[in-house]
């Protein structure tokens, strides 16, 4: 019974360890290709005469291939080969678009081809973008026109630029930094996900101009012109690397530079020189071979490939400092100009072959539909093949015992007289390191190779070919290893005295055995249990990873009055918010997101409860949150979580600028808050005593960095987090935005909303203007918090959640601020992304999720359990494609009007239903609002008491009757819910504070 008590114990152990480890990050890729740059054009393939500084830096630091082929030497099929994997014969796309008319004086007639590359063919963009990665094609397509543009064929992003410009300070001759600048946005915007960006440059293709400086400076060039053309194209390039480097890219980018094919090498048009593509003949367009041939062909099919692997590529061929590649590469069979090895790269599987499988002669992973042939797995041997046949792997050859390295075993396959590709062996992971001293001695290791499905090829103590399989295999067997020493150390030790272990024993055993042997004595199995018991909590204690894989992070952001129209992805053509752009590119939008009651402290109490305003009881501002409220705070800290919150609070009821003591932080520890304040740039908080400190600059900045230290002090941190970050603004006063952001928006050019009366135009604008410059700082904020959860490694377990409080009228239906039912004061924005659990595809959701469906929502996804006070509904399921909970009807109201909405400002108790088409709203003395919000956006066509709607009036009404009874709200004046729940208010209904 010991005996397999403990070998169970030994295993679990093992296998825990063996499946906490992750798969490395994918690599991102940037492939640049020229176009007609001749074979021999960049300095570092020995053109001195021109000055390519960044390339020569580009081929040092990475893999320089020497006998770099296309499919065929003109524009479109060689792209077409780029793209798909295949050569053009395959794809019937054989010469440029839309192709050569036939004349009487040619001997053949031209071949029937596609007039674009077809829709059926699979890229390596809709190869990755499937596999989560964003993906651009910037630049040059010449693939196909309208419906068979990039954006058709995979791509995310298109800007085709302009292929002749006139040269200035700003542009070259071929719109090289037009195309570049928006490379180092894509990049930019898209840092944190994996991105594939297909940069094809004009240049050097003619027509063609330059800056004159750099035609002086080239001016002993063959062709100046093209000399500086060629410069401007390497500056360009230097521009992309060190942005990667200064975002921090570099080690987990595969940067690869190539062209479409040769340099054009005859005068055409006004040029009379080009280029020379010496010592190769002819140029762009021509394929023959004969007499004379030097090195091996026409210049047309040889081109130059530069290409540089980060240090985290997980590819056994990644990057090899200044490592030239002798070896023979077509565009089916080498990174210029494969699908195939770009997939390989991004340890994809390749189209058409859902898993892999490995040749045990070759080695090299096979792929079904792609007739390309990856490099990813070859490193060159000795010598140069000159023969020109397709490149296919071969084993290395058997040698002599006498010539074979020491340590290493022979390898079978056939030998070939022109070159001997091997496979070079990828270093041992950490966690095989010290194999020797744990005496695994494999049989595998003394025969040398194992053959296929991922069993032990190659291993010389030190270093490894081999799959995940082996990888895990050996694990095992390091780890039971480990086990069994510890093991048997553990039992001597509690033999000579029980162990000095925080576990407690029983009792002391009796005798113990080694593993192998059977215990004697009555203290043996309860011994073993014990074990079995120590082995699976250290197991689990030694694998945090195994804890961060079932409970991700949580990081809510709310803003304060920020209704959901005023965002760049929702269609506002004036404010500017890139970040948030991005972030909504990669989330679950939920379109018909409200406050259920739009005021600040109503909201946030339901968010952090679960629960409705008339339950919670804060249905007006400045009144105080039950102090034992079962909050998502204190759900997830007996859960395993670290809370923290930053930012404005609202909930304490006690004034709006006293310390709130940690007994009424409803379970969050880490405090930096303030209840109330919206002088933005003089704001204070509290932390963990009751001495006022205060923000620096602009709060929501200075809030945001707090949360980023919070973030990045966390990145070793075994435990998930809970962290909420409140921002003051866009909340009025609209003016107090830092000044760089009130400069970027002139309201004489903002556009209004239709619902905008005409009267209140001009002060409308005004207060835009103001109101997007806090956007927009906002925006930057948020671009900071991605930035730091990418820098610490939690940006793909974290599920960030951006919502805001409630909306602003802004003069829409001639009103201003919140608490009224129209869409721009209840409809928020609610963006949720967490890329391991739900993916970064973009997704809209319909369903009218309210304010207190936050709060179970995220436990769901947490797989948390929904505590029973919690009245929102689980949209967790529906998030993961499920059906939405509910009737898709949610609850509107306004319990007791105060403040700017005072009963003699118009303000009145309503309560109403939004659908994902219609609102429905009936204040005391009857009907008030019905709007088809699908054919009436801006809500200016009441339909009340019309009897065209007369039916979807009584079907409305019907449902507000069954939601309200369901809730147990009888509609009552708002002085009874005061007088019930006992609060004070003043003349217009607000309760009193202190600031």
């Amino acid at each position: 019974m010991t005996r397999q008590l403990l070998v169970i114990a030994i295993w679990s152990f093992a296998a825990l360890t063996v499946f906490a480890a992750g798969a490395p990050p994918r690599p991102n890729i940037v492939f640049i290709l020229a176009d007609d740059l001749g074979p021999n054009d960049l300095a570092c393939y020995g053109r001195r005469e021109h000055h390519t500084p960044n390339l020569d830096r580009l081929a040092a630091e990475g893999s320089r291939f020497t006998c770099a082929y296309v499919a065929q030497p003109i524009c479109s099929p060689s792209r077409a080969a780029i793209l798909t994997g295949k050569t053009p014969a395959r794809l019937h796309l054989t010469t440029y678009l839309p192709g050569r008319p036939d004349c009487p004086s040619q001997k053949l007639l031209h071949p029937i081809i596609e007039q674009q590359l077809p829709l059926a063919e699979r890229t390596v963009a809709e190869c990755l973008h499937d596999a989560g990665y964003a993906t651009a094609c910037i630049g040059k397509w010449h693939l196909g026109g309208e419906g068979f543009l990039p954006t058709d064929q995979g791509f995310d992003l298109y800007h085709p630029g302009n292929a002749v410009t006139k040269p200035s300070a700003t542009e070259g001759g071929k719109g090289e930094y037009d195309l570049t600048a928006r490379a180092i946005e894509f990049v930019q915007k898209n840092r944190d996900r994996p991105f594939f960006l297909y940069l094809a440059h004009n240049s050097p293709h003619i027509p063609y101009s330059a800056r004159p400086e750099l035609v002086a400076k080239n001016a002993g060039a063959f062709e100046p012109v093209y000399a500086a053309l060629v410069e401007t194209l390497d500056n360009t390039v230097g521009l992309l690397l060190a942005k990667l480097d200064a975002l921090g890219l570099r080690d987990r980018t595969l940067v690869i530079f190539t062209s479409d094919h040769g340099g054009l090498h005859v005068p055409e048009g006004p040029h009379a020189r080009i280029t020379h593509n010496t010592p190769f003949r002819a140029g762009k367009a021509l394929a023959g071979q004969g007499p004379g041939r030097p090195r091996g062909g026409h210049a047309g099919h040889q081109h130059r490939l530069v290409a540089h692997a980060g240090g985290d590529c997980s590819r056994p061929n990644a990057a090899r400092s200044g490592r030239r590649q002798h070896r023979f590469a077509s565009a089916r069979s080498r990174p210029a100009e494969g699908a195939a090895a770009l997939l390989a790269f991004s340890a994809l599987h390749q189209p058409g072959q859902p898993a892999r499988r490995r040749d045990p002669r070759r080695r090299l992973e096979t792929h079904r539909t792609l007739r390309g042939r990856s490099c990813g797995t070859f490193q060159p041997g000795e010598g140069h093949q000159r023969n020109h046949r397709p490149f296919r792997a071969r084993a290395a050859p058997r040698r002599p015992p006498e010539e074979r390295p020491r340590g290493v075993a022979p390898t079978g396959g056939s030998a070939d007289q022109h070159a001997k590709p091997q496979i070079r062996p990828r270093a041992a992971p950490p966690d095989l390191c010290g194999l020797r001293a744990l005496d695994v001695r494999s049989a595998a290791r003394r025969r040398g190779n194992v053959g296929a499905r991922g069993r032990l090829a190659k291993a010389d103590g030190r270093r490894f070919v081999q799959t995940q399989n082996t990888c895990a295999l050996l694990r095992l067997m390091r780890t039971a290893s480990i086990c069994r020493t510890l093991t048997h150390a553990m039992q001597i030790e509690a033999r000579a005295n029980w162990m000095t272990m925080n576990y407690p024993l029983t009792r002391p055993p009796a005798t113990l055995s080694p593993i192998g042997g059977e215990g004697r004595g009555e203290g043996a199995g309860s011994w073993a249990v014990e074990v079995l018991i120590l082995f699976l909590i250290l197991a689990i204690a030694s694998n945090p990873a195994l804890a961060a894989e079932r409970k991700p992070n949580i990081l809510v952001v709310l803003a304060d009055q920020w209704r959901a129209q005023a965002f760049g992805f929702a269609g506002d053509p004036n404010v500017r918010t890139p970040n948030f752009d991005r972030l909504a590119s990669e989330s679950i939008r939920f379109i018909n997101a409200v406050a259920g009651l739009p005021v600040c402290s109503p909201t946030r109490a339901s968010l952090l409860t679960g629960q409705r305003p008339l339950t919670h009881g804060v249905f007006l501002n400045d009144v105080p949150l039950n102090p034992n409220a079962v909050t998502i705070a204190r759900v997830l800290k007996l859960d395993g979580y670290d809370t923290a919150y930053i930012g404005k609070w609202h909930l304490n009821g006690d004034g709006r600028s006293t310390f709130i003591p940690p007994e009424r932080r409803q379970g969050f520890d880490y405090w930096k808050v303030l209840e109330c304040t919206h002088d933005y740039s003089n704001s204070f908080y509290y932390a963990d005593a009751p001495d006022k400190l205060k923000w620096p600059g602009y709060d929501a900045i200075a809030q945001t960095r707090d949360a980023c230290d919070y973030l990045r002090s966390r990145a070793k941190s075994v435990k998930p987090f809970l962290l909420f970050l409140a921002w003051g603004p866009p909340h009025d006063p609209y003016f107090s935005a830092p000044a760089k952001y009130r400069a970027l928006y002139d309201p004489a050019k903002l556009a209004l909303r239709p619902n905008v009366p005409d009267k209140l135009q001009g002060e409308v604008r005004k207060i835009l203007a103001g109101y997007y410059a806090h956007c927009t700082a906002l925006d930057d904020c948020m671009g900071e918090l991605l930035e730091a959860l990418r820098e610490t490694g939690a940006a793909e377990n974290t599920i960030i959640l951006f919502s805001a409080d409630h909306g602003d009228m802004l003069g829409s239906q001639g009103m201003f601020k919140k608490q009224k039912p129209f869409d721009e004061s209840i409809r928020v924005p609610m963006l949720l992304r967490w890329p391991r659990g739900l993916g970064l595809k973009p997704r809209s959701l319909d369903a009218p999720i309210n304010s207190e469906d936050v709060m179970p929502t995220l436990l769901g996804l947490c797989g948390v359990p929904i505590p029973k006070s919690v009245e929102g509904l689980d949209y967790s399921g529906c998030m993961r494609g499920g059906k939405a909970p509910g009737d898709g009807a949610t609850v509107i109201l306004c319990a007791a009007p105060f403040g700017e909405w005072e009963r003699r400002a118009g303000g009145k108790e309503y309560r109403g239903v939004r659908t994902t088409r219609y609102t429905y709203v009936r204040d005391l003395e009857g009907l008030w609002l019905l709007f088809d919000n699908r054919t009436d956006p801006y809500q200016t066509n009441n339909l009340v008491n019309q009897k065209a709607h007369a039916a979807l009036q009584s079907g409305m009404e019907a449902l507000l009757n069954r939601k309200l009874q369901e809730r147990s709200d009888e509609f009552r004046s708002g002085a009874e819910y005061i007088a019930k729940w006992g609060y004070q208010v003043n003349a217009n209904g607000t309760v009193p504070y202190a600031p």
